[in-house]
């Protein structure tokens, strides 16, 4: 009877361990994920600003740095929209999947009470 529970137990937390790694790797993967984005934008953000840097530089007088300051606010504005547009594709896609699973489960209560 020892021996059983002995087994169960350890079973049980071997199964535990190889659930705890397989979330390791997908954290690690996303981590991943995650940190190439970020790269990604924070190198978009230094060309944008080497590029108004030198719009600067080549001014002329005060109505080219106010040209400089409109393209660089613009360039500003439309990575804002673009980064809000994926944020509600991304969301969009959770609520047709969250939707997909909730239909899933209502098929499955009612042939469940079909059954009965």
């Amino acid at each position: 009877m020892k021996i059983a529970i002995a087994a169960v137990l350890l079973l049980g937390l071997s199964a535990g361990a190889h659930a705890q790694e397989a979330n390791t790797e997908a954290e690690t993967q996303n981590l991943a994920k995650i940190k190439q984005n970020l790269i990604q934008k924070v190198e978009e953000q230094i060309q944008a600003l080497e590029a108004s840097k030198t719009c600067y530089a080549a001014a002329k007088d005060i109505g080219g740095l106010k040209d400089c300051r409109k393209k660089q606010r613009t360039g500003l504005r439309q990575a804002g929209k673009a980064e809000k547009q994926e944020r509600l594709e991304q969301q969009q896609k959770r609520i047709e999947a969250k939707q997909k699973r909730i239909e899933e489960r209502k098929k499955q209560l009612q042939d469940a009470q079909k059954a009965e």
